[in-house]
């Protein structure tokens, strides 16, 4: 039987592997390479280093005392190795969306000012790119503006008229309101994105929103794996925002613990406490998460 000193040489070894995925397996990818099929298989490769890391994660807790002087717990592996898999997630998924989706035929945003015809001629067709959307509700404001400065913002070699298009085209409702009536034309687009970032960007609001998203988490009942996985998506969204806003330390994640805890169905609470029995210190949101995630896994297969 292993000893917990060689689970946590497994942990190294694993960690490794995890924390160099996005360079050594996404970023110095030939073009020959970056098709649906790679992609997906990586993203299966990826998940299976995961699913290893959390259940030797899971081993180790009940010995975290006995190694408190390793650089594991002292470096905060854990969280750090989260933050990596997490980042290389979103980038595998960003590449097989974008090998996946067929794109909308381009349109111009009804009521909004448009240049002269001998203006439109003159600009270049759009990429072939899904676009995030939002409408203007605030929950929704973080995500699109990741998606949207990663696809678009961030193409220097894009002319600033296009970036105009393309915002144009993803926004709905209140968003789409809050830019009516300007031309496409270059310098419109910093307009846009500025009124864009006034209106939706206030740092109270996004801590607020995202706070009572915690609060509001959906109750899981009867051993429910779609119940859990969404509990599960929508405390990982908030979470991530927390880190975004530097808002959220793992040592003091009780609280969030606690609006997870109260939304679980009777058996997982009973599966958690048996787990727990003995111990008298404060769990962090990483070991809940982790267990969850583990509990997920059982319910998918029965």
């Amino acid at each position: 039987m292993p000893t917990v000193q060689d689970i946590v040489a497994t942990q190294v070894e694993l960690a490794k592997n995890i924390t160099n995925f996005l360079v050594n397996s996404i970023n110095k990818l030939g073009p020959d390479k970056r098709t649906l099929v790679h992609f997906e298989a990586r993203e299966k490769l990826l998940e299976k280093y995961w699913d290893s890391f959390c259940n030797h994660h899971n081993a180790i807790i009940p010995h975290l005392a006995d190694i408190a002087a390793s650089s594991y717990v002292t470096e905060d592996t854990y969280a750090k190795v989260e933050e990596e898999y997490l980042t290389t997630k979103a980038v595998i998924r960003e590449n097989i969306n974008e090998l996946t989706v067929v794109p909308r035929p381009n349109s111009i945003t009804p009521n909004v000012s448009v240049a002269s015809p001998s203006q439109q001629s003159l600009l270049p067709s759009l990429p072939k790119i899904q676009l995030p959307t939002f409408s203007g509700k605030q929950e929704d404001w973080e995500s699109f503006k990741h998606r949207f400065t990663a696809l678009i913002i961030s193409q220097q070699s894009m002319p600033q008229v296009t970036k105009l298009q393309h915002l144009l085209s993803s926004l709905q409702s209140d968003a789409e309101h809050r830019v009516k009536g300007l031309l496409i034309i270059d310098s419109n687009f910093n307009v846009a994105w500025d009124r864009l970032v006034r209106r939706y960007d206030n740092l109270s609001i996004r801590l607020s929103t995202h706070l009572e998203a915690l609060i509001t988490l959906p109750s899981v009942r009867n051993r429910n794996a779609r119940n859990l996985a969404s509990l599960i998506d929508k405390a990982e969204e908030s979470v991530q925002a927390l880190r975004d806003l530097r808002c959220f330390e793992e040592e003091k994640s009780h609280f969030i613990v606690h609006c997870l805890l109260r939304k679980l169905d009777i058996s997982t609470k009973e599966a958690w406490n048996v787990l727990r029995e003995g111990k008298d210190d404060f769990p962090f949101y990483k070991d809940l998460l982790c267990f969850l995630e583990q509990r997920l896994q059982t319910l998918e297969q029965t």
